[in-house]
């Protein structure tokens, strides 16, 4: 199992309220470029690369150290509507998140930062992931417009014990890998997110015992290699299976980048995985995860 040196350095938890507002007036100000007459070019860029930059400081901070906990994104354009997040709370456990806002542009940005602040704001005090879904939604349902929506999985996981509880509000079914390297998958019992105000998501608790947990966006499972062939979960556990025995960090990073290094991808659609792997425990030599960035952004 996990020890405390194991935890040393994962960026504390904030409610991101200053970058989501700065985050929103950029959005506003990127939305109101598109009017004939407006902001020149040159404007428009720089806002543009400024939101990328608040946008991916949402996320957590790369750290060093190789935790029992990573996420990796790899957005299919300037900007990601699927987002991650998780932090250790005081108890010592990790609070996690994983997303993806329907639609593509700057609206699913800013609502993907929205989803991300309540989810730092109120896991701080709702500790039952159901209720925490429960009152994102109603925050979202609040504010949500055009039909936009997300699709979430939040959680909870224990180090002291390999007990993960989660609920699943209209996404991808979570992975479970064991230890005898068998497979199980939890298809969401709830409707996405901003929806229905009348909201009833149930939560799930399971023991990894040594095992590993993956949560991932229908990016990653709809990518399609060259033939046309889908990747799916087989596809997915295949990748698990060839990085199983890496870190977390870097092994969720080596899925994403097996993939992005095809030739097939036409960048359809963000990837995002989370990785929770109840057996590791850190080892010197320590992998340091860098920020993603598309091969192709950087010609």
């Amino acid at each position: 199992m996990v020890t405390d040196r194991d935890m040393v350095g994962v960026k504390p938890p904030d409610s991101g309220i200053a970058r989501l507002r700065a985050l929103s007036e950029l959005g506003a100000r990127l939305i109101a470029a598109n009017l004939p007459g407006d902001s020149p070019t040159q404007t428009i860029a720089q806002d543009l690369k400024l939101a990328m930059e608040l946008q991916r400081s949402l996320q957590p901070g790369w750290d060093p150290n190789d935790l029992p906990i990573w996420g990796f994104n790899l957005p299919a354009r300037q900007m990601s509507g699927d987002f991650f997040d998780f932090y250790r709370t005081g108890k010592g456990d990790f609070a996690f998140s994983l997303g993806d806002v329907s639609g593509k542009g700057m609206g699913a940005a800013l609502l993907m930062a929205k989803t991300i602040s309540l989810f730092r704001c109120l896991s701080k005090r709702i500790e039952d992931v159901a209720e925490l879904l429960t009152a994102i939604n109603a925050e979202l349902c609040e504010t949500a417009t055009r039909g936009l929506f997300v699709t979430m999985v939040v959680g909870r996981y224990s180090p002291r014990d390999g007990h993960v509880r989660f609920a699943n509000a209209g996404h991808e079914p979570p992975l479970m890998r064991r230890k005898d390297r068998t497979y199980k998958t939890f298809p969401a019992d709830a409707p996405p997110l901003g929806i229905l105000s009348n909201y009833d998501v149930r939560s799930e608790e399971i023991d990894l015992a040594g095992g590993e947990f993956y949560v991932f966006s229908d990016g990653l499972t709809e990518y399609r290699y060259a033939g046309g062939e889908q990747l799916g979960v087989d596809g997915l556990i295949q990748l698990v299976e060839i990085n199983a025995a890496e870190p977390p960090a870097k092994r969720v990073e080596a899925i994403i980048q097996m993939l992005d290094e095809e030739a097939g991808w036409d960048a359809h659609d963000d990837l995002t995985v989370l990785a929770i792997d109840d057996s590791w425990v850190g080892q010197e030599g320590s992998h340091v995860a860098t920020p993603p960035t598309r091969k192709e952004a950087s010609g």
